[in-house]
């Protein structure tokens, strides 16, 4: 009698506690192959610039990897939201764009692709966020990060460049119509999530 007890509350209390389930992503085994591969390549490419000298290509691959291991492989989604990959994976790309602009000369990546990478970042990040504003509140801060951005990177380029061109007067207005429509839209709710945010109790 005693043993069934215990058998039935064991089932229960498991029932009652269902067990952990692993995070979804990049398993370790994997991810540890997958950082040893881009570092032996690194290296290779590194040393292959070196001897060869000129142009430091390198400096591609190294990014480029960097921002395959950091944005794909680190975190899974469980960890890290798709809004927030996605602001990785926009602020990761940027910089690679103007490194390759600083590089090999000229204003193009300033002033006109990393604009419209923005843009596209703007756009994606709100067609994520608007659906889901009322579920899933970690998409908030990547996503206003992402308007922030798009505001501030125009003046930015202003600044430097003493102008801006179409794809930074695009990505300025546009950042600036979504922040205008969220505060007169969704103003309490996006309130109430930085007073949970900003709360110390």
């Amino acid at each position: 009698m005693r043993a069934g007890q215990t058998t039935q509350s064991f089932e229960t209390s498991r029932a009652r506690y269902p067990l952990k389930m692993k995070p979804a992503g990049v398993p370790a085994r994997l991810r540890r192959w997958i950082f040893w591969t881009l570092l032996a390549s690194c290296a290779l490419c590194a040393m292959l610039n070196l001897l060869i000298g000129g142009f430091p290509w390198c400096l591609y691959v190294l990014l480029s990897a960097y921002i395959f291991y950091g944005v794909f492989v680190t975190q899974s989604l469980v960890d890290a939201s798709i809004m927030g990959k996605l602001w990785a994976m926009i602020l990761s790309a940027s910089a690679l764009l103007l490194l390759i602009g600083y590089l090999e000369g000229g204003q193009w990546a300033l002033k006109t692709v990393v604009p419209m990478v923005l843009f596209g970042g703007v756009c994606t990040g709100t067609a994520l966020y608007l659906p889901k504003q009322l579920t899933q509140r970690p998409y908030l801060f990547p996503y206003f990060s992402l308007l922030l951005a798009g505001i501030l990177f125009p003046v930015t380029v202003m600044t430097i460049a003493g102008h801006a061109n179409w794809a930074c007067v695009v990505l300025f207005c546009a950042s600036n119509m979504i922040c205008i429509l969220l505060s007169v839209f969704h103003r309490a709710s996006i309130l109430q999530e930085l007073r949970k945010k900003t709360s110390t109790k």
